[in-house]
This record gives structure tokens, C-alpha cells and sequence, in this order.
């Protein structure tokens, strides 16, 4: 993961000033002088981005995640059926 991090700041310092989490942010503006009053807007942006990736993320994979999640309640809990139905691959297959 320290890789994946190190090259994203890498390839993005050039073009955004690689404000990937507001700890970067508050870094370059506390070290580097990146502009104090961008601070806040930049922080708000940021965490409305990853609300809205999460909630992207979600919406693709609940199913499966619902899915899997009853799979490691049986494992763990319980021995009854799930009462999900398996997801389907067919989102696979559509045009």
C-alpha cells in the first residue's frame, strides 16, 4: 500500500500538487506554503470526494457484499441458509 500511495503522489505532485487526503494538504500548507485559505475548500472537496466514491463503490457491490457478508455470518454464527439469493454474473455479460 505504501507503494500505491508513494506513486500516486508521485504522478499527480506536478499537476494538482498531490492533495490526495487533507494530511497532505495540511502538511504543504503548514511546510511547503501552499496557500492557507485553499485549506478548508480543499479539505471539503476532498471528503465529498471520498463520500461520493464510497457511495459509488457501494452501489456497485452491495449485492456481493450482502452476499458474502450472510456467507461469514453462516461460517461464524450460524448454520441456517442464507436468505440472500448468490449475485448474478450477468452484469458481466450486458452491452
Amino acid at each position: 500500500m505504501g507503494f500505491g500511495v508513494a506513486l500516486a503522489i508521485y504522478l499527480t505532485a506536478g499537476v494538482s500538487g498531490a492533495h490526495t487526503n487533507p494530511a497532505v494538504t495540511i502538511a504543504l500548507a503548514a511546510f511547503h506554503g501552499f496557500d492557507k485559505s485553499k485549506v478548508v475548500p480543499y479539505i471539503i472537496s476532498q471528503m465529498l470526494g471520498a463520500f461520493a466514491s464510497a457511495a459509488l463503490v457501494y452501489s456497485f457491490y452491495s449485492h456481493f457484499l450482502s452476499y458474502f457478508g450472510c456467507l461469514l455470518w453462516r461460517l461464524a454464527v450460524s448454520e441456517s441458509d442464507c436468505p440472500i439469493s448468490p449475485p448474478s454474473r450477468a452484469w458481466l455479460y450486458d452491452p
